[in-house]
């Protein structure tokens, strides 16, 4: 039987479940989430993204520079900069919201932001919905692993791919 579930998505997903296994405490211990008291900043970049639809107009290299402020209650506000799918200098900023839903995996974590993105233009101003002028709403689901001081994620451009990014904390 053949699946149309991308094969690099299907591999990060098995590695996260086998992540969450193994850091799972045994049944019965408390492990409090990691996360350190307070707001705290993040500072993250890309290291590989994929399309989901192969197109040779595609960038896959986009140099990703963002910058989040965390609050005490995982309320979150940041701004990206980064090269867009064709190349075009871009600029996302956002509010949005993390979560540990997991007790018994703490380490995992969902994030969800949603904001406005500028840089689709010319000939690629269709390749998004809605883009008035360049500008256009954005929301962007991630799934990631973090500790105290680093974090790694796989963020969703909507069906169009996925970026692996890393980065870290500090108060």
């Amino acid at each position: 039987m053949t699946s149309n579930f991308p094969p690099m998505l299907l591999r990060l997903l098995t590695a996260l479940a086998a992540v969450v296994c193994f850091v799972s405490p045994a049944s019965g211990e408390d492990t409090p989430a990691p996360e350190p008291a307070g707001a705290r900043w993040y500072l993250q970049t890309s290291y590989y993204t994929k399309h989901f639809h192969s197109d040779p107009a595609h960038n896959n290299h986009q140099h990703l520079v963002n910058l989040e402020r965390i609050g005490a209650d995982n309320a979150l506000v940041g701004g990206a900069f980064f090269y867009n799918s064709f190349d075009q200098p871009t600029e996302y900023v956002y509010v949005g919201k993390l979560w540990r839903p997991f007790d018994r995996a703490p380490l995992v974590h969902f994030k969800l932001t949603g904001g406005l993105i500028h840089g689709y233009k010319q000939d690629y101003r269709d390749k998004i919905p809605y883009n008035q002028r360049g500008i256009a709403p954005a929301i962007l689901p991630a799934i990631g692993i973090s500790g105290k001081n680093f974090a790694t994620e796989a963020v969703f451009f909507g069906i169009a791919g996925v970026m692996l990014t890393a980065g870290f904390y500090w108060q």
